[in-house]
């Protein structure tokens, strides 16, 4: 078979040539096949590599903020006392007397607890999202109670946005990351990152509360107090891709 192809070839004829030609197609579709799967495997490569260079900027971001999280606590504050009325009769008389009592909320504290004391860095932030919870932890506490709460704190939760400039060693050390903070009514802080212009690559995470919600104590003692700490761990991370972002 082979001497007879050989044979094809040395001859002059037409037959000898669409045979040579039918081989020039062949080796040409294999070696564009060839091209393109490695074309096709510099682009994927590529497109991983920015990827993760995406995730490693929204990572370092979100790990920046946890950790200044981890170091910071929460205390409520509140002070409550108590006043002795008189009790009148129609014609003036003093018939007894009776107890006022009042409890006000005061300003509460957002301070970190390591590596030195101070206000965390968060502390205009989230410190009036923490007060507003306080204050409708003392309400739910105290209804049904007789005592008086003075100038209630009140007002709305909403969520914040920041900027961070991730520190990772790439090309996207200059681009900002930004950042939303959401209180939950369990204390909880909610967080999303994304890029500047590629808001469908997220991280997003939470950090959960390590004690009970801050709560006065019942019956108050009269005085000043301070509630027990507020203190949050990494709850979770999730990392979301093209077509999961928002989802």
């Amino acid at each position: 078979m082979m001497d007879a192809i050989f044979q094809k070839l040395r001859s002059q004829k037409g037959a000898s040539m669409l045979l040579a030609l039918l081989f020039l197609l062949i080796c040409s579709m294999v070696t564009a096949s060839i091209l393109m799967a490695a074309a096709a495997n510099a682009g994927k490569h590529r497109s991983n590599l920015e990827e993760h260079q995406i995730y490693l900027a929204l990572s370092s971001a979100v790990s920046t903020l946890c950790d200044e999280l981890n170091r910071c606590e929460y205390r409520g504050r509140y002070e409550y006392w108590e006043e002795t009325e008189d009790i009148t009769d129609d014609a003036g008389e003093v018939t007894g007397t009776k107890i006022l009592k009042y409890l006000r909320q005061l300003d509460g504290t957002y301070t970190h607890t390591s590596p030195a004391p101070g206000d965390g860095n968060l502390v205009n932030v989230l410190l009036n999202d923490f007060e507003l919870l306080f204050a409708e932890e003392i309400s739910s506490s105290l209804t049904g109670s007789e005592i008086t709460i003075i100038e209630p704190k009140s007002g709305a939760i909403s969520s914040h946005a920041l900027t961070l400039t991730p520190v990772t060693g790439t090309e996207l050390d200059a681009a900002p990351v930004h950042i939303t903070l959401e209180v939950k009514d369990s204390y909880a802080i909610y967080i999303t990152a994304y890029l500047d212009g590629l808001d469908t690559y997220k991280v997003e995470a939470e950090l959960t509360p390590k004690e009970s919600k801050p709560t006065v104590s019942t019956p108050p003692a009269v005085g000043t107090h301070s509630t027990e700490a507020m203190k949050w761990t990494l709850g979770w991370i999730t990392i979301l891709g093209e077509g999961e972002a928002g989802s």
